[in-house]
């Protein structure tokens, strides 16, 4: 499971250049400014899709992340710069994994809310 974890490093990282190398070249060529135009359907078909990805990622990020302070910079973060933004954050997360996470299941320790105070709380009753 190691790899899986290189690899999903790997991945990600891969991921995030190739999408700070989109939003560098759309502002440098088009500033954005025609996808504020209403009236293109590609731009409605991609602002819903774009509505609904973002809905379920903050669902998952408010019930991952407990500080109110990062949820909130992470809300702006991810419509200012929507793929980069997670990508850096599931990369943060994969490099937080200890070495025994990291080889047990990478998925499941990315995605689940860490319970500090319960683990420090069941070791203090034990």
């Amino acid at each position: 499971m190691a790899s899986l974890t290189t690899a999903l490093k790997t991945l990600f990282s891969l991921l995030a250049c190739v999408m700070s190398v989109s939003l560098v070249y759309a502002f440098a060529t088009d500033y954005f400014l025609s996808c504020f135009d209403p009236k293109a359907r590609w731009m409605q078909v991609g602002l819903f899709d774009f509505c609904v990805d973002v809905s379920l990622i903050t669902v998952w990020f408010f019930y991952k992340e407990s500080r109110w302070i990062m949820r909130l910079v992470f809300i702006f973060m991810l419509f200012c710069f929507g793929s980069f933004t997670i990508c850096g954050y599931i990369i943060l997360q994969l490099f937080k994994l200890s070495p025994e996470e990291s080889s047990k299941d990478p998925f499941y320790f990315v995605l689940v809310r860490r319970q500090k105070r319960l683990e420090q709380m069941s070791y203090i009753i034990y």
